[in-house]
């Protein structure tokens, strides 16, 4: 016999592809939010900052900062919500790229760099740390130009379709993050609606953290259409920071939740 799906079933999938869709749109806004304020007013009012560096950079590296220790508190005090938060708002630079199609506000900790360099100015080996730090995220890029390597050629010409395999490489990682996303929202909202604590059924079978892995999933698809053209062994991109360290504090979250719960329960 055929399983009748109950109205609040139909509901509880509404609500999570609305919520889905609205985190989509949000995070989509941020950048060009921040754009128009560059634009109309933080360009004149930091024009002044400091002598000799851009001052918006400067500026976005010290939200950058901000938010990096807000993360690490929300772990080690447990303030979960606050670090998660802090992750997407990390990963807002990579953005800047695709949807504004303009050159990186905030790269991310260079003023750190700027005065490990001064330290060390002279010492080729700390450069060259520094620029190998800033692009460390670039070895999850690494099947990605492999795909280009693969896929790309035509007529002889290497990487001449770079784009099209973008596209549909970077396009399949967004997608199969929503539906993540998507599915792990959906079995969140069933699980509150029965009255249940642990969450356990859905895609929580194959997962315990599928918001965590279908936002991991979604921004490295971002990340890839960020890239436009570049392509194996050319200049790299220094945005692979933001996504690699928005990452890890999502996967750090997710460690001291499981630590939480086991603790909560009694469980070894």
């Amino acid at each position: 016999m055929k399983r009748r799906v109950e109205p609040a079933s139909i509901g509880i999938y509404l609500t999570a592809l609305l919520a889905t869709l609205f985190f989509t749109y949000v995070t989509l806004q941020i950048p060009r939010f921040l754009k128009s304020l560059y634009d109309g007013v933080l360009d004149d009012l930091l024009s002044h900052f400091i002598w000799g560096l851009d001052p918006i950079t400067i500026f976005g590296d010290l939200i950058l900062i901000l938010v990096l220790i807000i993360a690490i508190k929300g772990i080690t005090r447990k303030r979960y919500l606050a670090s998660v938060i802090s992750a997407v708002v990390y990963f807002t630079p990579t953005l800047f790229v695709f949807v504004t199609r303009m050159s990186i506000l905030f790269t991310g900790l260079e003023i750190l760099g700027f005065l490990i360099a001064y330290i060390f100015r002279g010492c080729g080996i700390v450069e060259q740390f520094l620029y190998r730090l800033f692009g460390s995220g670039q070895v999850f890029l690494v099947p990605y130009w492999l795909a280009i390597t693969a896929y790309a050629s035509e007529g002889g010409r290497i990487w001449a379709n770079i784009e099209q395999v973008r596209d549909v490489y970077g396009g399949i990682f967004i997608i199969v993050g929503l539906l993540v996303l998507f599915l792990g929202v959906a079995a969140w909202l069933n699980t509150k609606y029965q009255g249940r604590r642990l969450v356990d059924s859905g895609i929580y079978r194959l997962t315990r953290h599928p918001q965590y892995l279908g936002y991991i999933l979604w921004s490295y698809g971002m990340l890839i259409l960020s890239t436009y053209y570049q392509a194996p062994w050319r200049t790299p991109t220094a945005i692979t920071l933001n996504w690699l360290v928005s990452s890890l504090i999502l996967v750090g979250v997710a460690l001291m939740e499981e630590i939480s719960l086991r603790s909560d329960d009694g469980l070894n």
